[in-house]
């Protein structure tokens, strides 16, 4: 079933949210060595970028060298495990194999191994130091979201209200909002769906004269308190409301737990218009950084399934993750669009294009434009998108290549970012 809920995240995510196809694969660790040459030539072993490099918090690594050959009992192995600028303890120097627990982490983090081989009545000819890179993850799906984001959206400090004070609100002002979403247990599937989405919006007047926000690349006034309810609820539901001079946050919640919240936080007095920067070229076409007006919408994604994955007859904790980023401008007079999508809500990672892993949702960056006709809703064909997110932007360095409707190869490198301060 996780296949199935792979393949169907966002129909599982809530209505409104502005996520696209949420599957692929990123980059993983790396590491250099290769076996000894010269000295004794029977020793063989299982070079340590060939070792798995993935790992989660708390879970027991073991390294083996696998060490062959007539001579190999003449080996001597001097091991490092570093974390975070400092010695990690483990089992088994002097030996060829290791052990340790890998650490806890905040989203993700790396562990750098390294081994020098001698020998013990002699030495070895050529090289025989090696190292990797392994990657540890975090088991808390909400906390390794990128900073936080949605852990952090499940609760305020904001002094809870019986109503809003609209004198608080006014037109023409600029303001971050950050929606959140829980849902539990799908028609797909067992589990729950948690979602962030962050943008910048513009409060302004609708057509019945009453204040409401307008999201970043959108001419449509919605108002600021949903018109209808954004969860369902078999139990207690209440609508919360929560004001300070320059934040309020709408909240529905069921049975004691948050399932849909809305936090507005006011930037600026009037409107601003460019909340990000755009340093793209593309092969072809003209400089990307004329682009004017920037802004967008960052939205984050984390389905956990309960489901019995492996058959063993208990539920299992499995995570699926996924962002979206769009970011909208003004090119040559007209309104452009550039989103991209990768399957992870990572802090920082490199993610590799194409559709080599995940022919159906490969990483993914495109552009929507009148004045790009040959390259709208084109997937990159090969390239990498390296994504740093923060609690209040993202920038993205892209080197990629599309292929055009009339099969001119594009090369597109440079980077664009959002902010939301």
């Amino acid at each position: 079933m996780l296949a199935v809920l792979k393949r169907n995240l966002n129909s599982i995510v809530m209505a409104g949210a502005l996520l696209s196809s949420l599957s692929g694969c990123g980059g993983g660790g790396g590491g250099s060595d290769s076996e000894p040459n010269g000295g004794i030539q029977s020793i063989s072993f299982t070079p340590l970028t060939n070792l798995t490099s993935r790992y989660n918090e708390r879970e027991t690594v073991r390294l083996s060298l696998n060490t062959q050959g007539d001579e190999a009992g003449t080996v001597t192995y001097d091991w490092e495990v570093e974390f975070a600028g400092n010695a990690l303890a483990f089992s088994g120097q002097n030996t060829q194999e290791i052990s340790f627990t890998a650490p806890e982490v905040d989203d993700t983090a790396s562990v750098r191994v390294s081994v020098t081989l001698g020998l013990t009545d002699g030495r070895l000819l050529g090289s025989n130091s090696y190292l990797t890179t392994l990657i540890i993850y975090d088991l808390d799906p909400l906390k390794a979201s990128s900073r936080g984001i949605i852990a952090n959206g499940l609760s305020t400090s904001l002094q809870a209200v019986n109503s809003l004070n609209t004198d608080l609100i006014a037109e023409g002002t600029t303001w971050r909002l950050n929606q959140y979403t829980n849902k539990s247990t799908q028609p797909e599937f067992e589990g729950e769906v948690y979602n962030a989405t962050q943008q910048i919006t513009y409060f302004d007047n609708d057509t019945m004269g009453d204040v409401g926000f307008r999201r970043c690349g959108s001419s449509v006034v919605e108002p600021l308190i949903p018109s209808v309810t954004q969860i369902s609820c078999g139990g207690t539901f209440e609508r919360k409301y929560y004001q300070s001079a320059s934040a309020f946050r709408i909240e529905e919640v069921c049975d004691g737990s948050v399932g849909f919240a809305r936090n507005f936080t006011k930037l600026r007095d009037n409107q601003t218009d460019s909340f990000g920067q755009v340093a793209l070229t593309l092969s072809s076409y003209n400089d990307f950084s004329s682009i004017e007006n920037v802004c967008g919408a960052v939205l984050e994604v984390i389905a956990v399934s309960h489901e019995d994955e492996n058959n063993d007859g208990s539920s299992d904790n499995t995570i699926v993750a996924g962002s979206y980023a769009e970011l909208h401008g003004q090119y040559e007079g007209s309104p452009i669009k550039v989103s991209m999508n990768i399957d992870d809500a990572k802090s920082y990672w490199i993610y590799f294009l194409g559709n080599q892993l995940n022919s159906a949702n490969p990483n993914n960056i495109k552009f929507d434009s009148p004045a790009l006709t040959k390259l709208n809703d084109i997937s990159a064909d090969d390239g990498r998108l390296s994504v740093d997110r923060s609690a209040t932007g993202i920038e993205v360095d892209v080197d990629a290549e599309i292929t055009d409707v009339d099969g001119t190869t594009v090369e597109i490198e440079g980077t664009f970012s959002l902010t939301f301060e």
